[in-house]
């Protein structure tokens, strides 16, 4: 019966996702979450809430728990880095990042948010090779990303739009 009850929250949680209604959503989730405290997935929808809805703290809470308990979920290290990246813990960014760029190169993702918590500390030159490493990437979604924010930070909003 309380898997059914979770499962109906959930539902509710999702629909006012799609609907933007974030404080529903939430309240959906936790309600979940407290039928089914195990399932890690609600755990994750919550934090999404969380994050879509500008509680950067709470979101960043729910997904260190995550990443603790499924550190296998690549989806959660990213939300989690980027929820820290947002809060300033540039320090906590790199520690969680480091391991994942040595085993994967190639993912631009992890390297624009390690490059960027790197820069932040003023280890440019490490921070450097990383973003370098997405500008040969070419035009891809990432390269705009990465220029899109450093034209919003310069105060270039028409530049950063576009």
């Amino acid at each position: 019966k309380a898997g059914l009850a979770s499962d109906a929250h959930a539902a509710l949680g999702a629909v006012a996702m799609q609907q933007n209604t974030l404080d529903q959503a939430i309240e959906e989730y936790k309600a979940a979450e407290r039928l089914r405290p195990d399932d890690w997935r609600i755990a994750l929808n919550l934090a999404l809430a969380y994050l879509k809805g500008g509680h950067l703290h709470e979101a960043a809470e729910k997904l260190e728990a995550l990443h603790s308990l499924v550190p296998q979920v690549k989806q959660i290290s990213y939300l989690l880095a980027d929820c820290e990246l947002r809060l300033g813990e540039n320090d906590r960014v790199i520690a969680l990042l480091q391991p994942m760029e040595r085993d994967d190169p190639s993912d631009l993702a992890t390297a624009y948010m390690l490059g960027t918590a790197l820069i932040r500390e003023r280890r440019i030159q490490e921070g450097e090779v990383l973003l370098d490493r997405i500008m040969r990437n070419g035009d891809s979604p990432e390269a705009r990303f990465l220029l899109g924010t450093q034209y919003y930070e310069s105060g270039n909003y028409p530049a950063a739009v576009k």
